[in-house]
């Protein structure tokens, strides 16, 4: 026993990550109370966000200029990203909303995300 010995480093296991299951709790809860409007507004600026943090593109006025720059940035062709444009715009518009505007707006979503 000349040599000297480590002593033993203890295994600490990481926080466990609970974002994904509390997302989904709230998203039921709101479902569940029939929120839809609150749950549209809440896709809307997540996407509005992602297009501003992948495209860099100001998502202030959401006009025919911003339409084509979405097209562009995204690869996705002009149709789409004015399908997808003027359906967020007429939800805004919109006073109440349905499940199947919630529906809609998620596949939308969805389909325009998908690579």
């Amino acid at each position: 026993r000349g040599k000297r010995t480590q002593r033993i480093i203890p295994v600490i296991e990481p926080l466990k990550n609970y974002t994904l299951e509390f997302t989904q709790t709230i998203g039921s809860l709101y479902f569940q109370h029939k929120d839809y409007s609150n749950i549209i507004q809440k896709k809307i600026v997540y996407f509005l966000e992602h297009v501003r943090t992948q495209f860099y593109l100001d998502t202030n006025e959401l006009n025919k200029r911003f339409i084509e720059n979405l097209a562009l940035k995204s690869g996705k062709g002009q149709e789409e990203a004015n399908d997808i444009i003027k359906y967020i715009l007429y939800l805004n518009n919109k006073p109440t909303h349905t499940e199947r505007d919630l529906i809609d707006l998620n596949t939308k979503i969805e389909r325009f995300l998908k690579k």
